[in-house]
């Protein structure tokens, strides 16, 4: 959808996609900061809030875009991070690496105290890593969707998905395996 042809109506979209409150968008956009019913109608506006959910969808794709660059510079990968996490949690968990005697051997003891905050935060890390933790996020207004048919929420679903990026086949597959 290009640029709406109401260039405060687009700012609003901007202001709104940017997290902005729908009053401070509001203002932002440059109307009247009189009245803050028409900043909710402004928001509420299905043009307004299609090109909001474009704008965040291209911004998320350009970070996707990004993060995927500079994760292929770094030569991060998936088995990377794994490693050094599982390793995060073992030194979290005991306080430390271990301490060598002197022939060489490990003696029991370990070089500092145990740091539970960074072995959680590291475990968290590994289960979101292994589809663990389901995350959620809504699009829309409330009850966006409560009033929709089956096949209109399914329209709804792929138009949605393809906005942030997943591929047809792959929305299709998951309308069909619920």
């Amino acid at each position: 959808m290009p640029a709406l042809k109401n260039s405060r109506h687009e700012a609003m979209a901007f202001g709104l996609a940017a997290g902005k409150a729908i009053w401070a968008a509001y203002v932002a956009a440059g109307f009247n900061g009189k009245a803050h019913s028409a900043a909710s109608v402004v928001a509420k506006r299905p043009d307004v809030q299609k090109r909001m959910q474009e704008l965040i969808a291209a911004e998320h794709r350009k970070e996707v875009q990004s993060s995927e660059r500079a994760i292929e510079q770094a030569s991060i990968d998936k088995g990377w991070v794994v490693q050094r996490a599982k390793y995060i949690v073992e030194l979290g968990i005991r306080g430390g690496a271990p301490l060598l005697g002197k022939d060489g051997k490990p003696t029991g003891a370990f070089s500092g105290k145990p740091n539970l905050n960074a072995a959680v935060k590291s475990l968290a890390l590994l289960a979101s890593m292994g589809g663990f933790i389901i995350q959620r996020h809504e699009l829309g207004q409330p009850g966006d969707f409560s009033r929709l048919t089956d096949e209109e929420l399914d329209a709804k679903m792929i138009e949605v998905g393809e906005a942030i990026g997943i591929s047809g086949p792959a929305l299709q597959k998951a309308i069909a395996g619920r």
